[in-house]
């Protein structure tokens, strides 16, 4: 049986389709890469993604960090700034001036 697997595209400053794929094992596993995950585990994807182990070889993979187009205030001056919640992602603000 083969692993279903969905597939994530993640919006930050470029564009990066992240594929996760792995045969499916038995007893309420997953098995993907190298690694074996019993159902509800969760892991990351090398800060692209965070997968769950759903039901016995079947895994969901969601982008990490959310898609956060430019504020309104600054849509051709904004500056592009590291998360201060999630080291993996990036956030969109206006300079200091316009806030």
């Amino acid at each position: 049986m083969s692993a279903k697997v969905m597939f994530a595209t993640l919006c930050l400053v470029a564009m990066v389709k992240v594929s996760v794929s792995g045969p499916a094992s038995g007893g309420g596993t997953c098995f993907v890469g190298d690694k074996t995950y019993r159902v509800g585990d969760k892991w990351t994807q090398a800060c692209n993604a965070v997968c769950q182990c759903k039901a016995p070889g079947t895994f969901e993979c969601v982008p990490m960090c959310a898609s956060n187009p430019p504020p309104k205030a600054c849509l051709k001056t904004y500056t592009t700034v590291e998360d201060p919640n999630n080291s993996c992602c990036t956030i969109k603000t206006c300079p200091s001036e316009l806030v």
